[in-house]
């Protein structure tokens, strides 16, 4: 029977890494998070990373840990999710902003195999504060 690892929790204070030390794949979840969640400021001529930001680049990053076949229905549910006010315009362009982050995580993270559990953002002035859990993905 295969041991269940506890979640662990991380924490990224303005893209900066934690002197507490890192996991052993080099960098922490949080902090992917935001480098991926900065793909999108210039994208929605953002000058600052937005709570919605983080939540598409986690979307995103757990949709990534799908099996591949699986990637585009997973994808479809959660835009089916979205409110119905939304334009088809802006859902096409939140599903492109999905497949950029996608792309950038299988890339530049492929040695990562963590879902993220729950996530807890703070804003306080420039500064973006990042709370992970994360699980690793089952074998």
């Amino acid at each position: 029977m295969a041991s269940k690892k506890k979640p662990r929790k991380q924490k990224l204070k303005t893209l900066k890494r934690q002197s507490s030390g890192l996991p052993a794949h080099g960098i922490m979840v949080s902090e992917a998070i935001m480098k991926l969640s900065e793909l999108l400021i210039s994208r929605w001529r953002a000058s600052h990373i937005s709570q919605g930001m983080i939540t598409l680049a986690t979307m995103a990053w757990n949709i990534s840990l799908c099996p591949k076949e699986e990637q585009v229905d997973v994808q479809g549910f959660f835009l089916n999710m979205l409110p119905e006010q939304l334009s088809a315009k802006n859902i096409a362009s939140l599903s492109e902003d999905i497949d950029i982050l996608i792309e950038h995580k299988n890339r530049d993270y492929p040695h990562i195999r963590e879902y993220i559990l729950d996530y807890q953002p703070s804003f306080s002035g420039d500064t973006v504060t990042l709370m992970v859990e994360t699980a690793p993905v089952p074998e």
